[in-house]
């Protein structure tokens, strides 16, 4: 939630690239159900296939990672309008783990 992030600056602390932050992807659901938060992550499918935004358009390089898809996907114009697009040869691949 940032609680402890905001009560060390309002402590005076400095704080140094917070632009960026460890997470991984989840399911849309999981803002919506418990049982899809923080499991299952989605990483590997995401990484497996390709990420794209409300238009269709890919707006970020898979291959370096889940966390780095998380920021930008975080970072884009409109972060609930990210989808991942995989075959099924992939969610029965890295998306069984």
């Amino acid at each position: 939630m940032g609680d402890a992030v905001r009560m060390l600056e309002e402590a005076g602390a400095n704080l140094v690239g917070m632009k960026y932050f460890y997470g991984h992807l989840l399911s849309r659901d999981a803002l919506t159900r418990d049982n899809l938060w923080p499991y299952p992550g989605l990483d590997s499918v995401a990484v497996a296939g390709i990420v794209v935004n409300g238009r269709g358009a890919r707006f970020v390089d898979e291959g370096l990672g889940g966390v780095y898809l998380a920021n930008a996907i975080a970072w884009s114009d409109d972060p609930l309008d990210s989808w991942m697009i995989f075959d099924e040869a992939i969610w029965k691949g890295p998306g069984s783990t």
